[in-house]
């Protein structure tokens, strides 16, 4: 009876227990649902939506490896040699749509090296859009050009020839039918007066043939410079462009300027102006022709050409609105081979000569992987 009575006993006590665990036990949350990445095709490919938000964002870059050459120290870093560089950049592009236009920004980071210690990286470009409005540091207006086809600076190589590029802080708006437009910007300068640089291009499309005609002051020289273009296809895999500049009162950033780095040998510019640590030189005018041939999705070919009349001598040098007598003339051949998407193989070779200077010959091979 006694154990009868024990058993009972301890069997009440485990029911007991196993009730009082029950109420105590902690009941796992449902899992909240998770808000997957969600593509953004509104802005074309790439573009995602940044999670709770409606603003598409757009990641991209490239990498390449450079192998280049040169006869001489005059417009290279290569110093009467062969040289090899590393680029890395990477893109940040927001937009989204707004009643007043399209919102767009971009972020650029880069940084190019040659040596075998780390590269050093910067903010390369920063800009926002709204609409026609625009603002930040990235290309000037004068080098940015609409409806061309496959080019917007230059020539149709990566170097792009004598043109006069630059980037610089700027507030610009542009006016874009599509078939017609009209820009202007007011550039920072590097002068510490009130008086900014000033940028107005107009242009539009008649059939196949683009035009465009711009001017610019540059308020740190007291000097204007005028371009002219035409961009047209040729065929079905054809195009070729023709700009002309004229610069009449003396160097300016704004004309169909050659850029030159120091003689490593003596530190001075390529005219002979000392403590410039690279200059651009401007033509009294200049002329350029660029064809470039699309022969198979994977193969294209360009050639261009140049002439500058009568440089002047570089911005910022007491005589910098006195003519060298120097005239130039330069030729370039540009090959680029795409065996795989978003992987480029491209070869480079420019020759330069001009009056009581000589002749430069530099070229390149370059490894480029997109994304």
């Amino acid at each position: 009876m006694k154990i009868k009575s024990l058993l009972l006993g301890s069997a009440a006590a485990l029911f007991a227990a196993s009730g009082a665990s029950a109420a105590d036990a902690i009941i796992a949350a449902e899992p909240e649902p998770v808000e997957y990445v969600r593509v953004c095709d509104a802005f074309g490919n790439g573009y995602f939506y940044i999670p709770g938000t409606e603003t598409c964002l757009r990641i991209s870059g490239y990498v390449w490896f450079q192998v280049g050459a040169t006869n001489v120290s005059y417009d290279s870093s290569y110093d009467d040699s062969w040289e090899n560089s590393t680029r890395a950049r990477m893109n940040f592009d927001a937009r989204s749509d707004t009643e007043w236009g399209e919102l767009a920004s971009r972020i650029r980071f880069q940084g190019t090296f040659g040596s075998n210690d780390d590269g050093p990286v910067s903010v390369d470009q920063g800009w926002i859009r709204l609409g026609g409005l625009f603002m930040g540091y990235s290309e000037s207006y004068w080098v940015n050009a609409y409806n061309t086809g496959p080019t917007n600076f230059g020539s149709h190589s990566w170097d792009g020839m004598g043109y006069g590029y630059q980037q610089r802080q700027q507030i610009g708006y542009t006016f874009n039918t599509g078939k017609f437009y009209i820009a202007g910007s007011v550039e920072n300068n590097d002068n510490s007066d009130w008086t900014p640089n000033f940028v107005g291009k107009i242009g539009g499309a008649f059939g196949p043939v683009n035009v465009f005609v711009k001017g610019g002051y540059d308020d740190d020289t007291g000097n204007a410079g005028y371009g002219a273009g035409l961009v047209t296809d040729v065929g079905s895999a054809g195009n070729f462009i023709l700009y002309g500049y004229y610069a009449p009162d003396g160097a300016t950033a704004y004309g169909g300027n050659k850029s030159f780095k120091t003689d490593t040998a003596t530190g001075e510019c390529l005219f002979g102006v000392l403590s410039f640590a690279s200059c651009s030189v401007t033509p009294e005018w200049s002329v350029l022709g660029s064809f470039r041939w699309q022969f198979t999705p994977e193969f294209s070919a360009s050639i261009g050409g140049q002439y500058f009349g009568d440089f002047y001598y570089p911005a910022g040098a007491a005589y910098q609105n006195i003519s060298t007598g120097i005239d130039a003339w330069q030729a370039e051949l540009e090959l680029v081979w795409t065996p795989v998407t978003d992987f480029e193989v491209r070869a480079y070779i420019q020759y330069f000569d001009a009056d009581q200077i000589g002749e430069i010959t530099t070229g390149f091979l370059r490894f480029t992987r997109s994304f």
